[in-house]
């Protein structure tokens, strides 16, 4: 039999519905405003879930091979805190923020392989080969994050915006470690071995764990319409303990906006999201530079309130969006060698160049008063 090389081509639909962002904001004073606020950073689930079954003539025997495969993958990141900003002139304002975090990331492999050769009858089996792994993580993590900023308007149309976001310092992790391989081959004369681990850890480090970042903004305003340029640097982070092993990496996002009446408004833009992990640590694991576009239509309803203007008002907002982008980077799989022995066969983890389209829509609503 010849050797497998399980890659995965990932192509899935879902429908998920994420609070990205949810704020309270008031004003204490002509010169100082506060908020609290609650959004969701990163949200990310995908499910592999893939059968491969072989037959063929070999000589006069019969072939088989068996493989069925699962990898589920579940992300989320939300940040809860509040953010306070201070009017210095007509011309710059300053603020800070401070965010509790909450991440929780959960990652299950399940492999199933199996193999022989028939010869004549149906017990006549010839090098049967079995492998079973089933691989589950999870972690979840408390933490602290610092941001700082400044806006200031150059001129009367030209305004620049700066932000810095400090490391989130975890305050308490939990870590579950489950992993069970059960392996049996015709090289150990038909005997099986097998490995049970279970590790849960609780602790509370202070540990570094998602990277510190800086941000600068250039914005033009026009009367119905608006010019908006973003660079990020993400700055490097080293902690072995968390498998976190990321280089500086930067992105750039660019939009622009314009009212097609008072309440219809047309938006594009370009963006980045590349990378910055350097290790891929299991199967499914992917490392992807995206660059892509995205196109969306807001529109608004304005409701007056009794002792208000109507533009003072509660204002009811929609956007439709659609986000495309292409990917490139690394994906990790494995290579099952069904004929080379020990220690000559290539089974293990084997990292390959691998390229995807996303297609996302998104539908989002607001309520301003």
């Amino acid at each position: 039999m010849q050797s497998l090389i399980l890659l995965f081509l990932l192509d899935s639909i879902t429908f998920q519905s994420i609070p990205s962002a949810l704020v309270f904001k008031r004003r204490f004073s002509k010169r100082v405003h506060g908020a609290v606020g609650i959004f969701v950073t990163d949200f990310e689930r995908f499910t592999v879930d893939d059968t491969l079954l072989w037959e063929d003539s070999m000589g006069p025997n019969t072939g088989r091979f068996y493989q069925h495969t699962t990898v589920d993958l579940e992300r989320q990141t939300y940040h809860l805190g509040f953010m306070v900003g201070v009017k210095i002139n007509e011309r710059l304002r300053l603020g800070a923020s401070l965010f509790g975090v909450y991440a929780r990331s959960t990652f299950k492999y399940r492999d199933l392989t199996a193999a022989h050769l028939q010869a004549g009858g149906p017990e006549q089996v010839l090098d049967p080969f079995l492998w079973n792994s089933d691989f589950t993580r999870a972690t979840t993590l408390w933490g602290l994050q610092l941001g700082l900023g400044l806006q200031a308007q150059l001129s009367k149309r030209w305004f620049f915006g700066f932000m810095f976001r400090s490391p989130v310092v975890e305050l308490y992790t939990k870590h579950r470690l489950e992993r069970l391989v059960v392996s049996a081959a015709h090289y150990q004369d038909g005997t099986g071995d097998g490995l049970f681990e279970r590790e849960t850890e609780s602790r509370l480090p202070n540990d570094a764990v998602i990277p510190a970042e800086v941000v600068l903004g250039l914005g033009v305003l026009g009367d119905v319409w608006a010019l908006g340029l973003e660079g990020e640097l993400v700055l490097p982070i080293r902690n072995w303990k968390q498998w976190l092993d990321f280089d500086p990496q930067w992105n750039v996002r660019a939009g622009g906006r314009m009212y097609l009446s008072k309440r219809f408004a047309i938006g594009m833009g370009l963006f980045t999201e590349r990378g910055q992990r350097k290790g891929l640590h299991h199967t499914g694991d992917a490392i992807m530079d995206l660059y892509g576009a995205v196109l969306g239509l807001k529109w608004r309803n304005a409701h007056g309130v009794t002792g208000r203007k109507r533009k003072d008002g509660i204002v009811f907002t929609t956007t439709l969006a659609l986000r495309y982008a292409w990917g490139r980077g690394y994906l990790q799989g494995f290579i099952n060698d069904l004929e080379g022995l020990p220690p000559n066969n290539d089974t293990g983890p084997v990292r390959r160049r691998h390229s995807l389209h996303e297609i996302s829509l998104y539908l989002g609503s607001s309520l301003y008063f």
